[in-house]
């Protein structure tokens, strides 16, 4: 069976977090929402990020780092 990756799963987080903070703003996107979309416990999704914050700063790192890898 396949196991993901720590970076992988960690990837998965950040692109369905974007998608919720995209969809209803910082404010109103909870930590339990972003939970439910990778099926992860809050306790779970907090092993691999430490705040809803540290999941919002992973997701601008990740849309800057494709916008500048597109930016030629």
């Amino acid at each position: 069976m396949f196991e993901p990756t720590k970076s992988e799963i960690n990837a998965d987080i950040i692109d369905r977090a974007a998608t919720l903070f995209a969809r209803h703003g910082f404010d109103h996107a909870s930590l339990q929402q972003i939970a439910n979309a990778v099926n992860y416990s809050k306790a779970g999704l907090l092993h691999h990020f430490s705040s809803k914050m540290a999941i919002y700063s992973a997701a601008v790192d990740t849309a800057r780092a494709h916008v500048g890898a597109t930016d030629v």
